[in-house]
């Protein structure tokens, strides 16, 4: 009865987890490129046999020139565009990010090691409105005005906490021998979010911003705030060997000459069919007035403590390789006014749910994020970004 439930419990965990061998749907993004290279086959392929048709002896070039030139015009309008895009796409940004040198299960530990970094950044600007007046070779004189944005401060402050937690979960690579045939590299698409331990740390959060916010409000007429979250050695796309061969041809170097021959998209389908695709979602919790490394945490957030499960190898992590203290922040315990002031934001804490249908559920409140919650074993919610509408992850 005991292995039986076993069983069951490990369908059910084998079900939560997002499909890893390849993306779910095609993007608009891939659809556009795909019709602006067949447009671009399409288009030079009409100018060649409009050009051969021209030579003959049989045709009357004076109607072939202008729907020429209209054709090669658009042609050029399009490659430009479809060149952009492909310097933007994601697949442009795994090789960027290619690793030969790194194994998939040390690049996770030291993201689940690394603590988040949370920038407050201020830019005060005004407008100012410039006349030029410039003269041509007979001495006349023309005059035109200029609007300009003139930046005369930028800041930015750290917020300071005490103590931080990965709480990711379990992170997971297990393919059966079929999917892994001929392939050697994982996509691994990285997102992070944050939340906060307790009330007395977002009602910290909300002050020092608050006062920072402030402190510059009036150092101009307008001001941009933003708030930036990152973690150190975090990348959006990362492209990493998960054998000892490098098949030939995968490098920036190739995407850019196939993008320059208008042939990218065929490139990036040989890119596919040797690489399988994984996201995660890196997830931590902060804390400003007390240690999330004691044993009481341990036991609190056992379930969502971060651990790797690579080619049949589970590797447990310790807490003190993902638990963080800062030995340059001065702990001040709350006074029991701050703590009661601090409990209406008790909906902003992150909390760990029962749930009897789900063998892992972890709720970031306000936000649930389910498609994360299959890949991750867990649900969560990013509260920087429904406070700030600021979207966290991507930043390199």
């Amino acid at each position: 009865m005991e292995n039986q439930n076993k069983n069951l419990a490990n369908k059910e965990n084998e079900a939560l987890l997002l499909p890893q061998n390849e993306k779910k749907k095609m993007t608009c993004s891939s659809i556009t490129c795909w019709v602006l290279q067949i447009i671009l086959w399409a288009g030079a392929l009409s100018l060649l046999f409009m050009e051969a048709y021209e030579i003959s002896e049989y045709t009357d070039s004076k109607y072939i020139e202008p729907g020429f030139l209209v054709i090669a015009i658009l042609e050029g309008c399009v490659y430009i565009y479809y060149v952009i895009l492909q310097f933007c796409s994601p697949t442009f940004q795994y090789l960027i990010h290619k690793r030969n040198d790194v194994k998939i299960y040390d690049k996770m530990k030291q993201l689940f090691n690394n603590p988040p970094l949370i920038k407050f950044v201020c830019e005060c600007y005004h407008y100012e409105t410039r006349t030029y007046t410039t003269y041509d070779g007979k001495g006349n004189s023309s005059t035109r005005t200029e609007t300009v944005r003139v930046v005369t401060r930028v800041a930015q402050k750290y917020f300071n906490y005490y103590s931080s937690r990965d709480v990711s979960g379990l992170f997971k690579l297990n393919y059966d021998e079929s999917s892994v045939t001929n392939k050697y590299y994982v996509k691994l698409e990285l997102l992070t979010e944050f939340s906060f331990a307790d009330a007395i740390t977002y009602s910290d959060f909300q002050k020092d911003k608050d006062e920072f916010y402030n402190d510059n409000l009036h150092y101009d007429t307008y001001m941009d705030f933003s708030i930036i979250n990152t973690i150190d050695g975090l990348t959006s796309y990362n492209l990493i060997n998960i054998t000892d061969s490098n098949p030939c041809g995968m490098s920036a170097f190739w995407f850019i000459i196939f993008s320059l021959m208008g042939i990218v998209q065929l490139y990036k389908s040989y890119i596919n069919s040797k690489c399988i695709y994984k996201s995660f979602t890196i997830r931590k919790i902060i804390s400003s007035r007390y240690s999330l490394t004691t044993e009481e945490c341990n036991i609190k957030y056992k379930r969502v403590d971060p651990s790797i499960s690579f080619e049949d190898e589970n590797i447990n992590l310790q807490a003190s390789e993902f638990g963080y203290i800062s030995k340059d922040f001065q702990l001040v315990l709350p006074t029991p006014e701050e703590i009661e002031l601090a409990q209406k934001y008790n909906d902003k804490v992150f909390n760990i749910c029962d749930n009897k249908n789900d063998g892992l559920n972890v709720e970031f409140t306000n936000v649930k994020d389910k498609e994360n919650n299959l890949d991750n074993n867990s649900n969560s919610d990013n509260n920087f970004n429904s406070d700030n509408n600021l979207k966290t992850g991507l930043i390199s």
